[in-house]
């Protein structure tokens, strides 16, 4: 429950820190003209941007059961995150939808490939930290 809990507030830290990051870098492209939002739709942005935070995180506890193939891991986690994604972003007009097919499948592909950047990252990261706890058990070991 204390695990679920720290992932939910990470969830919602991530989610904000890009969404805010994502809607700085809109304003320097589109200039003053976007940010013509209401605060209920600058609400709007925030919430689903936490839920999407908390729709990645939260779902990584699958790597606690050891059980589980890898890839059966990245595929319950990244799933999740994506149908979380999908949903609140249709709800929040990211989708570029009324710009085209071609708009809308460059939108998603860049979702999928940033969401697998973040994952990569992260895992790298965790695969290090793993690596150097091996290390300094088989030290101890060797004492």
């Amino acid at each position: 429950m204390k695990k679920a809990i720290f992932l939910t507030l990470l969830g919602i830290a991530m989610g904000c820190t890009i969404a805010v990051i994502i809607l700085l870098v809109r304003i320097a492209i589109s200039g003053e003209a976007f940010f013509a939002m209401t605060g209920t739709e600058f609400t709007t942005q925030m919430i689903c941007g936490m839920l999407v935070g908390v729709g990645f995180v939260l779902p990584s506890m699958v790597y606690e059961n050891e059980r589980l193939a890898m890839w059966l891991q990245v595929l319950i986690h990244m799933g999740i995150g994506f149908v979380v994604f999908f949903i609140t972003a249709s709800y929040a007009g990211w989708i570029p939808v009324e710009s085209g097919t071609g708009a809308t499948m460059l939108y998603i592909g860049i979702a999928i490939a940033f969401s697998f950047l973040i994952w990569t990252v992260f895992y790298l990261y965790n695969k290090s930290i793993a690596k150097k706890i091996n290390e300094q058990l088989k030290h101890k070991q060797g004492e």
